[in-house]
């Protein structure tokens, strides 16, 4: 399968995990954290004071060299940790009116305020008592915890798109990889040294997530033995399953995967003893490879999957744009009344027992048709088909021309902009301007302005620095210079960084770049 080029990022509790994937190339690797700009402990991390946030930014803008990463856009996955997971049913309604609804049920079950969290959900439909409801899975995190994420990515020269929780990214990987069919209700548990993780899954969806430690506090650092490892992994899973179920879930779990990072099949048989259910053990190095076996790298490759994986709830927290509502397609069949199929069953066997006489009156409806064509035609009746369509086509061609050809043009205005808002030490390779046969006003706000040409600009160029770093950063400026030109941005709804790379030029070290304008 041939991988859309994107670039994944987990935050994890001691490194960041990239994963950069393409159809040629997958680069991963990690880069360490320091405890206070790890996953759960980023605190005051807008003080720019802080020694360790500029030494990160150092270290990601490092790495990105060494590795040769050339993409500017990261989607970024969130440790389960800072994201709030909540699961309640609202009445059956129309999707169009189920948001206003969903934002006053959730404020009932949340220690915040809506204002304060970036938000998504998902409606699944259930059937209880013969009644349709709508189960709500509610997504959040605090605003304040997510922009501490940004802050560090944005000042790495890193444009931040998807935003999701950790459990979607993983279920991509295992799907992408193979290891599981999200048909039924199964639970995830991964075990990644001390600390676990339970994510149940029903029908492609993360219903619920908990995170524990195997440890019985922070400050109990002695080696755990197997005998006391399985004791504590089966009571925090035992604890885990009792309260989905007594939230109202109905249907049991049918098989655990146990993900760990080392070979655990004794684990795994003595939780199927004690659980009662069928335990499949998947030891995460088997999945990418096995200098890949953190399960951080399968959270960054999954979510770098975003556009050749699909999954039934991806829970964007980004907010960049609100998504239609749709219900769950196979929930919805699987609740289906059959007797809701009976007016339509009726309706189809009245079409084919008028069909003969719906076929007779068309026939002649096309008759009079054609010999109405035929008065038409006059003398050209005759014509050969071939010389009518060749001669119709010619005109047809001669016109378009004509309307196509621009009554004025911009290119001077843009000849004399783009170069005064490119950086000193930049140069352009490419300067391609292209007109499409969409017309389209050039300003709303201005009643004098005429139609125009739609406008689209290619650029391609290069920077120059003494420090490479600074290249991107210059690069950087140049795009939020067009995007914030008042003049410039009349023309385009869109400009766009396409990337960056750093090459070499004879002896000197230069970054390209690519932007469009739309």
């Amino acid at each position: 399968m041939a991988l859309t080029k994107q670039l994944g990022l987990f935050w994890g509790e001691n490194a960041l995990y990239f994963s950069e994937n393409s159809e040629s190339d997958n680069k991963m690797f990690s880069i360490p954290l320091k405890k206070k700009v790890a996953a759960g402990n980023l605190i005051q991390i807008q003080d720019e004071s802080l020694e360790d946030n500029r030494i990160l930014i150092t270290d990601i803008q490092k790495a990105f060299k060494e590795h040769k990463v050339s993409s500017s856009t990261v989607n970024l996955s969130l440790p389960t940790k800072d994201i709030i997971f909540r699961s309640f049913s609202i009445p059956w309604m129309p999707p169009n009116e189920m948001r206003q609804v969903v934002e006053f049920e959730a404020a009932k079950y949340l220690p915040f305020s809506l204002t304060d969290l970036a938000f998504a959900f998902h409606p699944v439909v259930i059937t209880h008592n013969n009644t349709k409801r709508i189960r709500i899975i509610f997504v959040a995190i605090k605003k304040s915890v997510l922009e501490k994420y940004k802050y560090i990515l944005t000042e790495s020269l890193l444009n931040v798109d998807l935003i999701e929780p950790a459990p979607v990214g993983l279920l991509r990987t295992l799907n992408f990889k193979k290891h599981l069919s999200p048909k039924d209700q199964f639970a995830i548990v991964e075990k990644e040294g001390t600390l676990g993780k339970i994510t149940i899954i029903d029908d492609g969806i993360p219903q619920f997530v908990r995170d524990f430690n195997l440890r019985i506090s922070a400050s109990d650092q002695e080696e755990i033995s197997s005998e006391v490892l399985i004791t504590r992994l089966v009571n925090e899973i035992q604890v885990s399953l009792d309260y989905f179920n007594r939230i109202g879930n109905p249907k049991e779990i049918s098989q655990i995967l146990f993900l760990t990072t080392s070979d655990s099949e004794e684990i795994s048989n003595e939780l199927s003893k004690n659980l009662e259910m069928k335990v499949a053990h998947i030891y995460s190095s088997s999945v990418l490879a096995p200098e890949f076996k953190d399960i951080g790298f399968l959270n960054a490759f999954g979510i770098a999957l975003n556009k050749d994986v699909a999954v039934e709830a991806s829970f964007d927290l980004s907010n960049r744009k609100r998504q239609a509502l749709e219900f769950n397609l196979k929930t919805l069949l699987k609740q289906m009344d059959i007797r809701a199929l009976i007016p339509l069953v009726g309706t189809c066997l009245g079409l084919i027992i008028a069909s003969p006489i719906l076929s007779n009156t068309l026939i002649k409806m096309a008759a009079n048709k054609s010999q109405t064509l035929k008065e038409k035609l006059g003398i050209y009746e005759s014509m050969d088909e071939a010389l009518m369509t060749e001669k119709t086509k010619g005109f047809q061609d001669k016109l378009d021309g004509l309307k196509n050809i621009p009554v004025q043009s911009d290119v001077s205005f843009f000849l004399t902009a783009i170069p005064s808002l490119l950086p000193k030490t930049g140069w352009l390779t490419t300067f391609n301007i292209k007109y499409s046969e969409k017309a389209a006003p050039l300003s709303a706000n201005d009643p004098s302005a005429k139609k125009r040409n739609a406008v689209a600009i290619d650029l391609a160029g290069y920077v120059y620095s003494p420090n490479p770093t600074e290249q991107f950063r210059l690069i950087n400026k140049f795009a939020n210079d067009l995007k914030e030109n008042k003049d410039f941005s009349k023309y385009f709804e869109k400009i766009d960084l396409q990337g960056m790379q750093a090459q070499k030029l004879g002896k000197y070290d230069v970054t390209q770049f690519t932007i469009t304008c739309k």
